[in-house]
Order: structure tokens, then sequence, then C-alpha cells
């Protein structure tokens, strides 16, 4: 935009192997650009810098929208885990019980250049990694390992356990769901993160782990629309559901305001029309989403205390109709030129520091 104009055109026809929509980018040099053409219409250029992603998409329906603060400025969202192996390692809950099949065993595992190498990127490593390592193998050098032993007869383990946390696999629920999963996490997880420390994969880092057991929410990476969910204290994080959790001196508040807000249709239609074309849902675009600014005080309040109460009721089992929690979240996070003008929440992103309770 900078140095030309820019044009989006759909491609109508690409390959016979796939069906994925594509897209041609055209660009002539010239004088900066107010505008890009998407198909038929000319997409603002203020437009387009409002989003946190540079979105061709924004505009129209969605103008309103941005300009304000956004979710990151009052939440970090974060993936989670792999394990390498959940089969070895985590546990689906039946009748508050899980079924352990394994035991787990330390050893000192040889170090060799053979070894290293399959588990490096690609297979390869450099001169000096490789040097290094033929040294420690010509002194008999070993690494801390662990191996999965099968029980003769598995153990039934009643949940909760010191052993065990409850893991956080995806689930469609909204709102709130009771832990369907655990995993062995004896020690802090020894044994699962070395397991994924000497593993045959480059990928030997944890993700999530600062957010280990912390009270946030929690939502499907792969689905169409946003299916938020309250997250309680005590989950290891899975990957296939990111969730995000309260920056620092962020009221608490603002956990039941923005989960409430992420689970209207708005959202969804932001999510997946400006921020996201795709079925994932990452953490970076929950961050890039708009933060209900123009919600009006006493909207907001109510909001707060019909999240709040229905995460409370759903917890005790006692949560009937959560569709009809989300038709009334519908009409409190609305908006319209009358709310935005008579709105008390923060003010735009330049001028609010999360904690600060300016409204």
């Amino acid at each position: 935009m900078n140095e030309g104009a820019c044009q989006v055109l759909r491609l109508r026809g690409f390959s016979p192997e796939t069906n994925y929509p594509m897209v041609v980018l055209r660009f002539a040099k010239g004088a900066p650009s107010p505008t890009v053409a998407v198909e038929h219409r000319d997409v603002p250029r203020e437009a387009i810098e409002a989003t946190a992603n540079l979105s061709w998409k924004a505009g129209g329906e969605f103008a309103h929208y941005f300009g304000g603060p956004t979710l990151g400025e009052f939440m970090v969202a974060s993936s989670g885990m792999t394990t390498g192996k959940n089969e070895y390692f985590v546990r689906r809950i039946i009748d508050e019980a899980v079924r352990e099949p394994y035991d787990f065993e330390f050893f000192d595992d040889p170090v060799t250049v053979q070894n290293e190498l399959e588990r490096a990127r690609l297979n390869r490593l450099s001169a000096n990694q490789l040097a290094k390592l033929r040294d420690m193998e010509r002194r008999g050098e070993t690494r801390r390992n662990v191996r999965v032993v099968a029980r003769e007869t598995p153990l039934r383990v009643a949940m909760p356990h010191p052993d065990y946390r409850y893991y956080n696999k995806a689930q469609s629920a909204i709102l709130y769901a009771p832990p369907r999963h655990a995993i062995y996490w004896r020690d802090e997880g020894d044994a699962v993160l070395t397991f994924k420390k000497n593993g045959r994969w480059y990928l030997h880092g944890v993700g999530g782990a600062p957010f280990f057991a912390r009270e946030g929410m929690t939502w499907q990476l792969v689905a169409a629309r946003l299916k938020p969910r309250y997250l309680p204290e005590g989950y290891i994080l899975d990957s296939g559901a990111p969730c995000a959790f309260l920056r620092d001196e962020v009221s608490h508040d603002e956990l039941w305001f923005i989960l409430g807000w992420t689970l209207t249709d708005a959202a969804t239609r932001i999510l997946k029309g400006v921020i996201n074309h795709t079925m994932n849902i990452q953490s970076k675009d929950f961050e890039r989403m708009p933060y209900p600014s123009w919600v009006t005080a006493d909207r907001r309040e109510e909001a707060i205390e019909l999240v709040r109460g229905a995460v409370d009721l759903a917890i005790a089992g006692a949560l009937d109709n959560p569709s009809e929690i989300v038709k009334r979240l519908e009409r409190l996070y609305a908006c319209d030129v009358m709310t935005r003008t008579n709105s008390t929440a923060p003010p735009a992103a330049s001028h609010y520091r999360p904690g600060h309770d300016d409204r």
C-alpha cells in the first residue's frame, strides 16, 4: 500500500488436487494507495490498518468493531503442549477414575551421534554440534531418559489423585465442561517432560508451560465457530485447546465479560470473517479480536453477572439451557450507534492501561 496499488482476486480454478480457495495478488508499483481492491469493492486503507493482522476483509459491517482496544490488552493467549504420544500419559476419566496400563522407569541413556541425528530437525546438525557429540559418545556420557513399561494388570486410580492432573483436551461444550481426561503428572510431570525432551522429534519444548494450572478460558483449536468455556485452576494444557489468561492487574470481572463476548455470533463473524479465515482458532487470533468497549456500563454488569452465574450453575450440573444464555448475551453485546455513544468501557488502546479502573 505504501508503494503502489494492490488488488485481490479470487482464483476460480487452481488444480484438481485441491478444493482450498485461492487468490491472486496483483501489484502495480506507483504512488501510495488509499485502498485495496478486493474483487469488486475498494477497502479503505484505514479499515485495513485498524486490524492487527491487516485484513483486507475489514470494513463494511465489521468497521465499527475496530479502532479500540483488543482482547490481547486484557488477556494473554497460549497454546498447550504435545506429549509425543498421548497413549502413554493421557487417560480418559470414566466413573471418576482412570485406568493406568503403564509404569515408568528412568535410566541413563548413552549419548550417540546416531540418536541425536534422529532427534534433530531434518536429521541435520552443525559441524560443531557433531564434534561435541562425538566427543560425548567417546567419553561414554549419558542422558537421563524414561522407558514405558506395560503392567501385567492395569491399575484403577480414583480421581482426583496426586499423581495425575486434569488435562485440557478440546471439547465442544460452552461455558464449562467437567474434566474428561487426566495426565500422569507425578513429580511435576517428570516422566512426560523427560519423554518429550528425549523423543525422536525436533520440537522438544513444552508449549504453554508458564500457564499450567492457571484459571482462564479455553476453546477448540479446530472449529467453525468459537466455543469458549471457563477453565478452572489446576489443568495441564493440551495443544488442541488454546487458552487465554488475564494479564497482571486486570480485574477478575474481565474474565466473565470477555467469556460472554466470545460466545456471541458477532465475535465468531469477526474472527472468521476478518481475523482468520481457516478452521483453526489460534491464540494470536484471539488476542487480535476487538474488546467490546462499546458495551454500556449497565449492560456490562448484567453480562458479567449472567456469565458468572451460568458458569456456577454449569459446574454444579444445573445449567439446563446454555443456548438461552447465549441469546441474552447477543442483546447485551450488540454494537450499535446508541451503545457506542453511551459506552463507559475502557477507551482506545493507546489511552488505556489494563488494570487501571478508569471506566
